[in-house]
This record gives C-alpha cells, sequence and structure tokens, in this order.
C-alpha cells in the first residue's frame, strides 16, 4: 500500500525482444520436521545468450513454486531432481499459455 501512496502514476511497458524462459531449482532436506524436503522452482525469463561466454540479464520471475516433498530423501540430488520435474511440470503449463498469446516458440 506504501508503494501505491508513493507513486501514482505507475505504467508497465513491455517491449518486444529476444527472450527466453529459464527455470532455477533450489532444494534443502531435512529442514522441517518429519524430515520433510523443500524445493523451490523459480521460472523467470532472460536474455538468449548470444555470446560467448554467455551474458544472462534475468528479468522478472514468472512463476515460483515453494512445496514439500513428503519422504525422505536420500540425498540432496535426488531432491534437486525432484525440484526439477516440479519445475519443467510447471514450466510446461506456462509455455502452452504463451504458445496461447501468440508467441513463437524455439527450443534451442
Amino acid at each position: 500500500m506504501d508503494y501505491l501512496y508513493t507513486h501514482h502514476i505507475v505504467t508497465i511497458h513491455s517491449h518486444k525482444s529476444d527472450m527466453a524462459l529459464s527455470l532455477v531449482s533450489d532444494a534443502a532436506i531435512l529442514s522441517f520436521p518429519m524430515q520433510e524436503a523443500a524445493v523451490s522452482p523459480y521460472t523467470h525469463c532472460t536474455t538468449t545468450p548470444t555470446s560467448n561466454p554467455p551474458i544472462i540479464k534475468p528479468n522478472g520471475p514468472v512463476h515460483v513454486l515453494v512445496k514439500t516433498i513428503g519422504g525422505v530423501p536420500y540425498s540432496l540430488s535426488e531432491d534437486e531432481t525432484g525440484g526439477i520435474l516440479l519445475g519443467t511440470q510447471e514450466a510446461v503449463l506456462i509455455i502452452h499459455a504463451i504458445t496461447e498469446l501468440g508467441h513463437t516458440w524455439d527450443s534451442r
């Protein structure tokens, strides 16, 4: 509410650019009672890397998922893999929505 009070006129400008959908996942094990694991896939748009080494400029988040996974994972890598799986399942829905809006999809 303070932001709305301070900034009376807010406009959002969208410009066409070469953007790519990117997914970053993080996991934590044994941080909750009952030895549950937590994952948080973070989907955001970035610039498509065109240089070598790639210079990636992140944009705002598109979707953030925070979820606990029941059961005890055997290792952190197993929990990270589960987080990537959950993130890609959510990203497929975002890709379908982007396609329905008329944007093209390049699966480089």
